[in-house]
């Protein structure tokens, strides 16, 4: 019987060393953009991160400079609690983050409409930001970042009407 209970919390204490893994508490340094920032620890160390589950328009696409003003006012210079969850192909860290107030920083840019989901994510998040026709679902065409031909054939550039 005691080796059982033995057994049982090692797998619990395994379980629980697994989810707790990827958990950082960073000091946001600097925003690139609406879904990419660096990171410090209290050790010093640096980390680029990208925001996993949604996708904010890219440096010279329409409301650009708002989602990363809102996610500079949000996070630059806040401590915050990222869960890593691996590397892109760039090597930055794909993370959630939590905001100091506790809320998600992807589900706040996909309510405020400055991001879009990524396949798989978060969708219904964008629902209030969708009917309001708020941000990027206003004006601009509905065309997602990741299928837009400007990104597939790497030039700068992004579609939209006036």
């Amino acid at each position: 019987m005691s080796d059982i209970l033995l057994y049982t919390a090692w797998g619990v204490a395994a379980l629980v060393t697994w989810r707790m893994w990827g958990l950082r508490r960073l000091k946001i340094i600097t925003v690139m953009d609406g879904d990419t920032f660096m990171g410090m620890d209290a050790k010093g160390k640096k980390y680029k991160l990208r925001l996993s589950g949604c996708d904010c328009p890219e440096i010279g696409q329409p409301l650009a400079d708002e989602a990363t003003k809102a996610v500079r006012d949000w996070i630059q210079g806040e401590w915050v609690v990222v869960r890593l969850s691996g590397r892109d192909k760039y090597q930055r860290y794909v993370a959630s983050v939590t905001l100091p107030d506790g809320r998600d920083l992807a589900r706040a840019l996909l309510k405020a409409g400055l991001a879009y989901p990524l396949p798989g994510t978060w969708g219904l998040s964008s629902m209030p930001a969708r009917l309001a026709r708020r941000g990027l679902w206003g004006r601009w065409r509905k065309v997602m970042p990741w299928e837009s031909p400007s990104r597939r054939k790497g030039a700068v550039g992004w579609l939209f009407r006036s």
